[in-house]
């Protein structure tokens, strides 16, 4: 039962961060006159994600929206962010450790998903980010 309940919470905060990145990718930019900055590389990708996890289990909320794409913190700033992080914390108890990452690709977004060991259980954090390294979705489910 309390795993179920733990993954009962785990769906709703990903329905509502899902909201972030619901839709089809931004269109990309035409290309101006001089040329673009090169995209962030994946282990630069992956090392954020990472930051980004760390700030919200040290309770760096503020830091943390300040990685969001402006659309993600629009829709999660960072008492909303504090309130799902808790939520989660609530339910597989206090953050441990980040045991691992691995990053892919979906939908055209890089997506790092980061396990994280909790007292209770283990939860994959899964961090998307657009092309210039922004956060611009999270959600959070049991770790695969």
């Amino acid at each position: 039962m309390r795993y179920f309940a733990t993954f009962v919470v785990l769906a709703l905060c990903g329905i509502l961060l899902g909201a972030c990145v619901r839709g089809k990718p931004p269109a990309a930019k035409p290309p101006a006159a001089e040329s673009p900055a090169e995209p962030p590389s994946d282990d630069v990708l992956e090392k954020r994600a990472g930051a980004f996890v760390g700030l919200l289990a040290t309770g760096k909320y503020d830091d943390a929206v300040k990685m969001m794409d402006s659309k993600m913190a629009g829709v999660l700033p960072s008492d909303k962010l504090r309130e799902a992080w808790e939520a989660l914390v609530a339910q597989v108890g206090s953050f441990q450790s980040v045991a691992g990452s691995r990053l892919t690709t979906e939908s055209g977004y890089k997506v790092c998903y980061e396990t994280c060991r909790f007292s209770g259980a283990a939860v994959d954090v899964k961090v998307v980010l657009d092309a210039t390294g922004k956060v611009a979705g999270l959600w959070f489910r049991p770790a695969q």
